[in-house]
């Protein structure tokens, strides 16, 4: 074996094909949530002990919603609400923080707490009408049908 050679093979190595994982962050992470988030951008006021500023949702659910910002509260800070849906209900609600997000989407995720049974129902309404009309068609062909 002369150096020629040697040299080849120290610089030239077989590697295994590069295998790129293309599932969405979703599909590896079990999600936790009691129900599922709508992507809607409205105007909320929160107010808490040491705060109070206007700015926007991200998403909402039945059960929480992304609040948009780029001010730090800690998790595990209480928050007032206020927000109307674009179906004209008004809501005032407390929240608890939980969990903060500082890369491109910067805010928190904040979780209801004591709701009361119709304002619960209101959201759940509005989230499944709104879903409804951006899905897409069943196999069938014909869009799912929501009856507020």
């Amino acid at each position: 074996m002369g150096a020629p050679e040697l040299k080849e093979r120290w610089y030239v190595r077989e590697e295994a094909p590069t295998v790129v994982n293309r599932r969405r962050p979703s599909d590896l992470v079990k999600e936790r949530r009691a129900s599922v988030r709508l992507p809607i951008e409205l105007d909320v006021d929160v107010e808490g002990a040491a705060h109070r500023f206007r700015t926007t949702t991200a998403n909402i659910s039945a059960g929480g919603m992304f609040v948009a910002t780029t001010r730090d509260i800690p998790v595990g800070t209480n928050v007032m609400l206020s927000f109307t849906l674009p179906n004209g209900a008004t809501h005032e609600l407390i929240g608890v923080v939980q969990w903060k997000c500082d890369g491109d989407a910067r805010g928190f995720g904040v979780s209801f707490f004591c709701l009361d049974p119709a304002v619960k129902k209101s959201l759940e309404r509005f989230c499944a009408v709104r879903e409804a009309l951006y899905s897409s068609p069943t196999e069938s062909g014909e869009y799912p049908t929501v009856i507020p």
